[in-house]
């Protein structure tokens, strides 16, 4: 991961925490630019080898996270989204998954920074 893929990467983490968006599982692939990318914005992740990852993410998507919460995936970026996005999903209900998720929004990198400058100015 470059320097600047780092700065951005804990950049992120400190934009979730001026919005104060609790972070309960965190998920990581084991690619180094993506397991990295999680402990620097979120923490220690879970490890879940990709070829995994891929199997189970649609599970993954449709449980519902601890009461308060919210999950963060860590995934390489694909066709979906761009490096440093985040695509919004939120379980459909069933403890484990069994209605399926819906996609809520995608945020993008740039976007994350106007949500905190936003958040931080006084009312």
């Amino acid at each position: 991961m470059s320097e600047q893929g780092r700065l951005d990467a804990a950049s992120i983490g400190e934009t979730w925490a001026t919005l104060a968006v609790p972070v309960g599982e965190l998920i990581s692939t084991e690619y180094c630019r993506t397991r990295e990318t999680a402990q620097l914005a979120f923490g220690e992740p879970n490890i879940i080898p990709k070829a995994q990852l891929e199997q189970a993410l649609e599970t993954l998507l449709a449980i519902p996270p601890a009461e308060g919460m919210n999950t963060v995936i860590s995934i390489p970026e694909d066709i979906r989204f761009n490096e440093g996005d985040a695509l919004v999903y939120r379980p459909l209900g069933g403890p484990m998954g069994d209605q399926g998720y819906e996609l809520v929004t995608r945020i993008s990198f740039l976007n994350w920074f106007d949500l905190a400058r936003i958040a931080a100015e006084p009312e």
